[in-house]
């Protein structure tokens, strides 16, 4: 405008953090509906610098685009920019990092909570069919281990009382028939 302002939404402040989220009545940029990776988030760039002697390897940084707060972490840990970018303080916690303090649309928040929600509900259902898979290799083991019991009590209830050792072919058919 002439006057120097700007025609953007005013951003606000929430009375615990120095969040900002911008008026959610505003318009959506170019926002994907859906995104399968934190690296696919408008806030969210992934940079590999350029080794300069040869010797090292590639630096990898990740950088927060928000307007406001522009800071820049080692590593590509997703998980990371996953907490920073959907500012859920419980899971920041959880993986040692603070919260984004930019300025960001709700829409652009709620963004990094549905690929949130995504991941846990993916993390559920790897360790449902994990238990399930332990609990019938369990219960299968258990069948084993009762059937080769049996078998043991089976075969030791067969063992003739006086055998003596000159009765060689006896004793081998019953080994031979426990070992079946």
């Amino acid at each position: 405008m002439a006057d120097g302002t700007s025609s953007s939404p005013l951003a606000q402040s929430s009375e615990s953090d120095d969040v900002q989220v911008v008026d959610p009545a505003a318009p959506a940029e170019n926002l994907p509906a859906v995104i399968d990776s934190v690296w696919e988030h408008p806030l969210i760039q992934l940079v590999k610098e350029p080794v300069t002697n040869g010797i090292t390897k590639q630096k990898i940084v990740w950088k927060c685009l928000a307007p406001g707060c522009g800071k820049q972490w080692n590593g590509a840990n997703s998980s990371k920019a996953l907490a920073h970018g959907s500012r859920d303080p419980a899971y920041c916690l959880q993986v040692h990092i603070k919260a984004c303090k930019g300025m960001a649309s709700q829409a652009q928040i709620d963004l990094f909570l549905s690929l949130m929600k995504k991941r846990e509900r993916k993390k559920k259902a790897v360790k449902r069919a994990h238990d399930l898979i332990s609990d019938d290799i369990i219960s299968s083991q258990g069948t084993v281990s009762d059937g080769i019991q049996q078998r043991k009590r089976g075969c030791y209830a067969k063992w003739p009382k006086n055998k003596k050792s000159s009765d060689f072919h006896k004793i081998w058919g019953y080994f031979r028939f426990c070992v079946r």
